[in-house]
Parts: C-alpha cells; sequence; structure tokens
C-alpha cells in the first residue's frame, strides 16, 4: 500500500508542474524573446520542420500524451450519460 501511495503522490509531484506549462504554453512562447522561443520549442517539439507556411511536428514525452488526452476530453464531451450499447 505505501508503494502506491508513494507512486500515486509521484505522479502528482511531475503532472502539476507538466500540465501547469501546457495550459500555459501559447502565454510563455508569446512573452519570450526569440532565442527563449527556440528553446522552449525544442523543448516541446522533435522534428519541427516548416513546410511553406506550415509547422510540421512531433511533441515530445511526455506532451504528446498530454495532447492526446486533451483530444479524448473533447471527444468525450459529446457523448450523453445514458451509454447503452447499441444493438
Amino acid at each position: 500500500m505505501e508503494r502506491y501511495t508513494d507512486a500515486d503522490e509521484d505522479f502528482y509531484l511531475t503532472a502539476t508542474p507538466l500540465l501547469t506549462l501546457a495550459r500555459n504554453a501559447y502565454r510563455i512562447f508569446d512573452e519570450s524573446e526569440p532565442e527563449e522561443k527556440r528553446q522552449f520549442l525544442n523543448f516541446l517539439f522533435q522534428d519541427a520542420k516548416l513546410n511553406g507556411r506550415n509547422l510540421e511536428f512531433t511533441l515530445k514525452a511526455p506532451f504528446d500524451r498530454v495532447l492526446e488526452a486533451n483530444r479524448c476530453n473533447k471527444m468525450l464531451r459529446c457523448l450523453d450519460s445514458n451509454q447503452e450499447p447499441t444493438p
């Protein structure tokens, strides 16, 4: 039981700053100097490339998981509260 409690606490100590960073990423980027913006992008992305006017990128872990969780959360909001199996 102690191991689970410690793991739960470690998760919250890691997840809280990660989610705060993800939530404030736009503001942090917007208020940064060009060199800080470059460092921030290198921290978040791997294989970032400019294709014309479009940025193509892969998020580094664990930010990729945050994005995926956000996508799932948006999909689940569309479900109604009565989830009966379809015939």
